[in-house]
């Protein structure tokens, strides 16, 4: 699936940009795999469009599975180990 674009009225949020892209104990460039779970209009597919054009300027690599309640596990792994 394609990363959907990042919409120009949205309201910026660097400070949460941060957060998520902040280095963990773990993993010193952020984490590897990101999920975003929360009900619809919370802004969900904003932020992680605008992550998504953050590491394309680092030049890191993107990709994007979406799932909701009657998505199969089995696929949606598929996809993000793929």
């Amino acid at each position: 699936m394609c990363v959907p674009r990042r919409i120009d009225r949205a309201v910026d949020r660097p400070r949460l940009i941060h957060t998520l892209t902040a280095p963990t104990s773990w993993a010193v460039d952020g984490p590897d795999v990101l999920l975003a779970c929360a009900p619809a209009g919370y802004g969900k597919t904003t932020v992680l469009s605008e992550l998504a054009e953050a590491h394309r300027a680092r030049g890191l690599p993107v990709a994007w599975a979406t799932c909701d309640r009657d998505t199969d596990g089995t696929l949606l792994w598929n996809a993000v180990l793929d």
